[in-house]
């Protein structure tokens, strides 16, 4: 605890998850996932990722109900969990399609609905049929990126215009070696053991690639694994592609 330098194989005791009004509305335990790990020896030690970072999927135990009601003067809203204007018109549409002109699309996450005349007091019933009507959602590209595990996740319709790309690595190593001083002969000093540092830092060349305005995910992967990128270095670039305004599509940061 307090300076742990790594938590994996650990386990989250039982500890209370407070709203903003002080109140406990889960309680959270369970073993931890550590998208990295760590080794060490008595002159040098390799870290790989972020050991001191986990997570505990649905590691929570909902303690206390929030009050909701979903229905308020015989209408209902459907709150979109990836708000687009796209796809919320076309829940609308289709609701219309099947109930009449009930439904509209108030923003891109919500789609306020008047509960028709046989369902006011049924509106489970008609939540009920109304998620069975199949729409067609409009896909948002997005890059997802976690720097602490290195992971990288595309979407297939990810695209970026032209743009050239030139990535070199600054790699610095740290090493301690143990050495022994032994005094003189007849003197009195006494043998003592202390450290040697060395450190060497090599700057791994990088090329200049330029890539098409057309370039999809199969190319972009294609030339970055030219480049010889490590999942770390796809981060770096895709965030400086993404500051330069060629990225169409969301970047991420889990």
């Amino acid at each position: 605890m307090g300076n742990a330098s790594s938590l994996q194989g650990g386990m989250l005791i039982q500890s209370p998850l407070r709203a903003a009004d002080g109140k406990v509305y889960a309680v959270a335990q369970g073993p931890v996932i550590v998208g990295g790990g760590s080794a060490s020896g008595a002159g040098a030690s390799r870290t790989q990722n972020i050991p001191t970072a986990a997570r505990i999927p649905g590691g929570a135990i909902v303690e206390r109900e929030v009050p909701s009601d979903y229905t308020t003067g015989g209408q209902v809203a459907l709150l979109l969990r990836e708000p687009d204007f796209t796809t919320s018109q076309r829940i609308a549409d289709a609701i219309n399609a099947v109930y009449g002109v009930v439904a509209y699309a108030v923003d891109p996450g919500r789609v306020e609905i008047n509960l028709p005349g046989e369902y006011v007091q049924a509106p489970n019933a008609f939540l009920s049929h109304a998620g069975n009507i199949y729409i067609e959602p409009d896909q948002t590209a997005k890059v997802a990126v976690n720097e602490r595990t290195g992971t990288v996740v595309m979407g297939g319709n990810v695209k970026i215009s032209a743009v050239g790309v030139a990535h070199g690595n600054l790699v610095v190593e740290v090493g301690e070696n143990a050495v022994v001083v032994q005094p003189e002969s007849l003197s009195d000093g006494v043998t003592t053991v202390v450290g040697r540092t060395d450190i060497t830092a090599d700057e791994e060349g990088g090329s200049m690639i330029a890539m098409p305005a057309t370039t999809t995910v199969r190319d972009l992967v294609r030339v970055l694994n030219s480049l010889g990128a490590r999942p770390r270095d796809i981060i770096e670039i895709l965030q400086a592609i993404n500051r330069a305004g060629a990225l169409h599509g969301e970047l991420v940061t889990m």
